[in-house]
């Protein structure tokens, strides 16, 4: 063991050479070169080489470091596990489960073997092997299912609760169990839960939140729930897997610990005890996951079995496993069994309103007399009250035809107001475009005119230069003055007109100021209008209330009378 030297230990753990290629190609040209297995000759090495390749032909070569590591994938197993049953002091998952097993006095023969989640077979199987086979058929529904098992928390206070598991895989398990033969008070009462009907009662609170809903017949509707759930069908086989939507699809599986999630799901149907025993698939140029898992439970249950499994990992179908059977039936059952027990209360009801309308008759038949001699003098009270009521009822109609005329004068109010709103904003709207227009128009013509300007100023330069220039032409160009100077007078004319035209303006947005004003104080009279309506409409309908309570007391008084 001295000449074992790290770098070897570290190369070698976890592998598979016997039963992988590249691994083997790898490894054993790592051995020639002399890097592993350095402390031993060229024969020794052939020798170790040889028995490290036999010994890796269905398992991982094991180590200190592999064993701790994968304790923690047996670890989220043992949760599981646990939910089965209650450990004493010191006691092991493997005492507690036997401690719990019915079938070791039982002599037939038989022994359950689970060939997938849907199917299973029976083997004749000698009492001594049975418990090792149904122990590890649990360990291995439980590397199934560890992640709809999880452990059982401590709840902390003011705390979330995490962790739940799946009732519908918890049950699965506790059924297995049960069938397999074992009984534990943890079985019974996971088993007398019913799932579905939970599932079916959390769906219907789910669906209408019971703060605001409510069923006319809560279980019923929660048995009709549950009857449709159980009608489905079992599928036959555990279907293809959609890698593309598990995030892990290009990872290469993990060789120790807790599987991947993709791997997880990809070997599940293949951990079953038929085909985890059956020869192993070759592993071409890398190795599966389900080739590491199959080491990693060699590595805690062994290889060797007591009897042979050859040829159970190729039947399709044997005895199906319908775990709801029972509940199914009893679901089906339940609506009559409901309804005879309502029938079967309601006649015991019957029966206590009967004994009680006897002892009533034979009391009514003594104040029956007394009563027909007071009805005469009651009838006559009761004609004039009604008389009364007629009259109240009168004015009551006639109260609320009058709340009626005034609420439509009321809605016609707001109609107008709303009509003088929209009116007057549609002026507004309009003025405010026709000045904006206004001015704009105004500007072009200043622009024009300030650009005639121009022009004629530049004239008047052209024509005082001509002027030096041409002293002979001086009569022609006074004239020119002249008439340009006419044009001028012209011109500040028109300009006088547009700031008349401008006055004139002003003044109209003036006057519809003045009238909008008018507008916003007859707006103003309608509200205060409408406040000495509503206010009416207050008194009438206090006074309505105040004769409806004169009813309701006269109409009490009228059936104490007739009580009378």
């Amino acid at each position: 063991m001295k000449r074992l030297d790290e770098t070897t230990l570290r190369a070698v753990e976890g592998k598979a050479p016997g039963a992988c290629q590249s691994e083997a190609v790898d490894l054993y040209g790592r051995v020639r070169s002399g890097e592993l297995l350095s402390g031993f000759d060229e024969r020794e090495q052939e020798v170790i080489w040889t028995r490290i390749c036999s010994a890796s032909t269905d398992c991982l070569v094991p180590s200190i470091f592999l064993f701790f590591e994968n304790l923690n994938y047996l670890q989220v197993a043992a949760d599981c596990m646990k939910r089965l049953v209650c450990l004493g002091r010191g006691e092991s998952i493997y005492s507690a489960l036997e401690r719990g097993f019915r079938d070791q006095r039982d002599p037939d023969p038989g022994c359950l073997i689970q060939l997938s989640r849907t199917a299973s077979t029976y083997l004749p199987i000698d009492l001594s092997d049975r418990f090792d086979l149904i122990y590890r058929q649990l360990w291995l529904y439980a590397f199934r299912e560890y992640k709809d098992i999880p452990a059982v928390r401590k709840r902390k206070l003011a705390k979330p609760r995490t962790g739940e598991a799946n009732e519908l895989v918890l049950y699965e398990f506790a059924s297995l169990a049960n069938r397999l033969g074992f009984e534990t008070k943890e079985i019974q009462d996971i088993l007398q839960q019913d799932p579905i009907q939970e599932i079916a009662r959390r769906f219907l609170t789910t669906a209408r939140s019971q703060d605001r809903y409510e069923y006319d017949d809560f279980e019923t509707y929660a048995t009709q729930v549950a009857r449709v759930i159980y009608s489905a069908r079992p599928i036959e086989d555990d279907g293809d897997i959609d890698i593309w939507e598990v995030d892990e699809r290009n990872r290469p599986p993990r060789r120790y610990g807790i599987p991947n999630k993709l791997d997880q799901l990809l070997d599940r149907p293949s951990m079953f005890l038929a085909k985890l025993h059956s020869p192993v698939e070759s592993q071409g140029q890398n190795l599966t996951s389900f080739f590491i898992q199959r080491s990693t439970y060699f590595s805690f249950f062994g290889k060797e079995l007591g009897v042979s499994l050859e040829g159970l990992s190729s039947i399709e179908r044997d005895i199906p496993m319908d775990i709801f059977k029972h509940q199914r039936e009893q679901v089906h059952n339940r609506p009559l069994q409901m309804e005879y027990q309502q029938l079967k209360q309601q006649h015991g009801r019957l029966q206590e309103v009967v004994e009680n309308l006897r002892g009533t008759v034979n009391a009514e038949e003594e104040r029956l007399e007394r009563v027909t001699n007071e009805g005469k003098i009651l009838q006559e009270s009761l004609e004039r009250m009604k008389l009364e009521e007629s009259e109240y009822t009168k004015r009551l109609d006639k109260l609320r035809d009058e709340e009626e005329v005034h609420r439509v004068r009321l809605e016609e109010t707001k109609q107008t107001r709303q009509k003088l709103d929209g009116e007057i904003e549609h002026l507004a709207a309009e003025k405010r475009s026709q000045l904006v227009r206004g001015e704009q128009d105004l500007g072009v013509r200043l622009e024009q005119l300030a650009e005639e300007e121009s022009k004629r100023q530049r004239r008047i330069n052209e024509l005082e230069a001509e002027k030096r220039d041409k002293l002979a032409s001086l009569e022609e160009l006074k004239s020119q003055e002249q008439s340009q100077k006419g044009s001028m007078e012209n011109l500040q004319s028109r300009i006088r007109g547009l700031d008349e035209d401008e006055k004139q303006r002003t003044l109209r947005i003036e006057q519809l100021s003045l009238e909008e004003t008018k507008r916003k104080s007859t707006i103003d009279m309608l509200a205060r209008k409408e406040a000495k309506q509503k206010e009416s409409i207050k008194k009438l309908t206090a006074h309505v209330n105040q004769l409806r309570v004169e009813r309701d007391k006269t109409q009490h008084k009228t059936q104490n009378v007739c009580l009378i």
